[in-house]
């Protein structure tokens, strides 16, 4: 008997000495992007306490930014299950007031002010301590579809390639996009929380091998329906695209401008796997400085074959009227569009001029964002205290989405290998806010 209780205290005390340490570790956190919700992400990855991850399933933190929509409750419920315990769940919403859903009782709530990365890592702490208890699933434990015992094969389907085993629609037979070969075609549903996408997009896509064969824009970002789409918040709120109603600092909102270019580049350097970089520049992004040359440095090392330079040219060509369609960064950087801060007397007197590019590929939407974030920085250290007067139109820093923005990314997307399909909708960046009330806040 004795013998018997020195082995149980040999064996838990380690396990409690182990969490302990694994509590001091980053925190592995999935991010569950809503509407208004914007650069979240890219906050997060700037903080030297969280892991960002692409999947659910490793992660301890479920993190849930600005607003979800009811037709989503399913789908984000699932991804919670996915994820291991112990797990947690954290509401970071622009408004506190509203709460959760009766469903979501456990999670915490931070609100307007609240420090997330404090609160994320209590969370972690408290669960790795046994201090907080895991929790529970959302869903019921029940597979999708019948297929136990159905066909002759016990399998689901009607025959060996037939049917939907498992649940499961067998891959069908299609011609390639590309060079005619006629291979298998998988049909999947993407989003509405893949961290590929955009915020609340939702994809049916038929794959041949890794080519869109097919795809249609099932939730477009910058066409969501509902919601007030309430941002995130941060010490300044500028209204982009329409007439000013009051004065408004040319600094602060040319630094709100760098800020939101900044965090769109980590977005789009971790699509390429450029991880180090990208939570270098979304550290860049939280204060910019007020000299461009370190951007003008990281344009040049991105610029190179090894990095950027050969991956994004050629990618996602967009010109014409294709681009004017879009507008903003994506019109300048095919040379077809301008800024409507052209026409604004009090950046004439600082010395404005749009900057623009030709190709309107993928190279020169990241380019034409990292120049026009220099640029920023120029004008803001030029400012001063001048503001923009009443009456005069700021250009917002993201792109406005066209009516048929769902048509136009389907003529864009197939045809193209996986990868750079996800890579031409990040530089779009058709974004939910864009449908919103054109009060863009930079979190």
């Amino acid at each position: 008997m004795a013998r018997a209780v020195t082995r149980l205290v040999v064996t838990v005390r380690p396990l409690r000495w182990l969490g302990r340490v694994a509590a001091g570790a980053e925190v592995p956190v999935f991010l569950a992007r809503g509407r208004g919700s914007a650069d979240a992400d890219a906050r997060l990855r700037a903080s030297p306490f969280v892991n960002l991850l692409d999947s659910p399933r490793a992660a301890t933190v479920l993190v849930v930014a600005g607003e979800v929509p009811a037709e989503f409750s399913e789908a984000l419920a699932r991804v919670h299950d996915q994820m291991a315990r112990p797990r947690a769940t954290v509401w970071w919403t622009g408004d506190a007031s509203a709460g959760t859903p009766l469903a979501w009782r456990e999670a915490t709530i931070v609100g307007p002010g609240g420090d997330i990365e404090a609160v994320i890592c209590a969370v972690h702490r408290e669960l790795l301590t046994a201090r907080r208890a895991s929790e529970a699933s959302l869903l019921p434990d029940i597979d999708p579809a019948p297929w136990r015992g159905v066909g002759p094969y016990g399998h689901g389907g009607t025959g060996m390639t037939g049917g939907a085993p498992y649940g499961r629609p067998m891959a069908g037979r299609g011609d390639d996009r590309r060079d005619g070969l006629t291979l298998d075609v998988v049909r999947i549903s993407v989003g509405p929380f893949f961290t590929m996408l955009p915020a609340c997009s939702v994809l049916d896509v038929s794959l041949a091998g890794d080519v869109v064969h097919d795809v249609t824009v099932l939730a477009p970002p910058a066409m969501s329906a509902g919601g007030s789409g309430a941002a995130l918040p941060d010490a300044l709120i500028t209204p982009f695209g329409e007439p000013l109603g009051r004065p408004f600092s040319i600094a602060e909102i040319e630094l709100a401008r760098a800020r939101q270019h900044l965090r769109w580049l980590a977005r789009f350097l971790h699509l390429y796997g450029l991880d180090s970089v990208a939570c270098r520049v979304a550290k860049m992004a939280i204060a910019p400085a007020d000299d461009p040359s370190e951007l003008v440095a990281l344009g040049g090392g991105l610029d190179r074959p090894w990095a950027l330079g050969r991956s994004t040219r050629g990618v996602g060509v967009v010109t014409g009227d294709d681009a004017a369609a879009w507008g903003g960064p994506v019109a300048r950087a095919a040379s077809v569009g301008g800024d409507a801060r052209s026409d604004a007397a009090s950046y004439a007197k600082l010395g404005f001029e749009p900057i623009a590019h030709r190709a309107g590929d993928n190279r020169d939407r990241w380019r034409q964002r990292l120049a026009e974030t220099a640029q920023a920085i120029v004008l803001a250290r030029r400012a001063g205290t001048t503001t923009v007067q009443p009456g005069e139109t700021v250009e917002p820093p993201e792109t406005s989405a066209p009516a048929d923005a769902a048509e136009r990314l389907r003529t864009l997307l197939v045809g193209v290998e996986w990868g750079d399909a996800m890579a031409i909708m990040a530089s779009l960046d058709p974004r939910v806010e864009a449908a919103l009330p054109s009060v863009w806040a930079a979190i």
